[in-house]
């Protein structure tokens, strides 16, 4: 078997129980990973030691492997203790395959196959007070599906936010913590009308668009009317910018409209809202051609009624999603209609679910 160089002066190598190849692992890393009581403090759960500390040629004097540990003692005769599998697992290598194989992920859906799924999460409220793996149930389902219901919830905004706050904090913005709306241009926003609203994702204006929006309709409307790989690799890289504009309030943000996952390159978030693009100058007029036809492909994909789930949301229902992966919208209304609701932040989404073990 052809085995890797290694250049013993910043890499000591390892070798994984029922494996032969030798692992690299670096000195520097190795000293700047060292969770001795000196180097990091086990109470707040964060590194004492400086990594400015650590000499660039920093290296052991020593070093042993016995019963599953790593044992070090480096040249300026401070001593480090390492499992074995924490060495394994931090790898690079390993964290990217443990990421893909996450136990939850994302299922993929389309109009047919959510309308049968019985498996996303509809709970009611008291179950929801009352029982701690309703809350895991329900957060389950936002990670696997995007989506989750919460029933029989009284139909005023002070009980959504007592549902809500069971769960996750409430992301405050400038249209506070918990916002309730109706068609009175209250701000400077298609969804303060009776319009058609078409399909889209909020927050596109923001350096870090809310993970979680929840809706509830505290009183409905007396009545409604009636693809390329190489476009997908495209509007990945393209930047469009979105802006949120308003007296006091100017919002603009300049990403992709589809990000991946750094790590492992898999679709991340869909950055869409048609109504909040700004002006488009962030490439050469050469390429809008091109970014037209992919964008516009993409809306037309989105807009198709065949991909649409559609249904009323009444008194009693909140609704949550991942604003991250599904577009809302709506269809136009007469009379009056009054939505309350807020934002969840996505690292108090995540950081939810992984203290709930659902990722990592």
């Amino acid at each position: 078997m052809k085995q890797t160089t290694v250049d013993e002066r910043y890499f000591l190598t390892l070798v994984r129980p029922g494996q032969e190849e030798p692992v690299p692992v670096s000195y520097i890393w190795l000293r700047d990973h060292c969770r001795c009581n000196e180097c990091y403090n086990h109470e707040t759960f964060q590194r004492t030691l400086s990594v400015l500390d650590i000499p660039d040629d920093v290296a052991p004097e020593s070093y042993e492997v016995r019963d599953g540990s790593l044992n070090v003692l480096w040249k300026d005769g401070h001593r480090s203790a390492y499992e074995l599998n924490f060495v394994f697992d931090s790898l690079f290598e390993s964290h990217r395959e443990a990421t893909l194989q996450e136990q939850l992920r994302p299922v993929l859906w389309d109009r047919e196959f959510i309308s049968d799924c019985p498996d996303y999460c509809r709970v009611k409220l008291n179950e929801l007070l009352c029982d701690d793996e309703v809350v895991d149930k329900l957060v389950s389902s936002l990670v696997t599906y995007g989506v989750a219901f919460i029933e029989k919830v009284p139909a005023n905004t002070q009980s959504t936010e007592m549902a809500i706050k069971r769960i996750f904090p409430i992301h405050k913005t400038f249209f506070g913590e918990m916002w309730t709306f109706t068609d009175n241009l209250d701000h400077s926003d298609t969804s303060y009308t009776k319009a058609y609203l078409g399909p889209h994702t909020d927050n596109t204006y923001f350096s870090e668009a809310a993970a979680i929006q929840v809706l509830h309709c505290i009183q409905p409307p007396n009545s409604t009317n009636s693809k390329t790989r190489e476009a997908y690799e495209r509007l990945t890289k393209v930047p469009l910018s979105c802006e949120y504009i308003e007296h006091g309030q100017y919002h603009v943000d300049t990403t992709p409209v589809l990000k991946t996952n750094i790590l492992t390159g898999e679709l991340e978030q869909i950055r869409v809202n048609t109504y909040d693009r700004s002006i488009m100058k962030t490439i050469p007029q050469q390429q809008m051609p091109q970014f037209y036809a992919d964008y516009k492909g993409l809306v037309a994909e989105i807009n198709d009624p065949a991909n649409a789930w559609q249904f009323s949301l009444r008194p009693g229902t909140v609704m949550l999603f991942n604003n991250w992966r599904l577009l809302h919208g709506r269809m136009a209304y007469t009379g009056k209609r009054v939505m309350t609701g807020c934002y969840v932040a996505r690292t108090d989404f995540q950081s939810v679910a992984r203290t709930l073990g659902i990722i990592s």
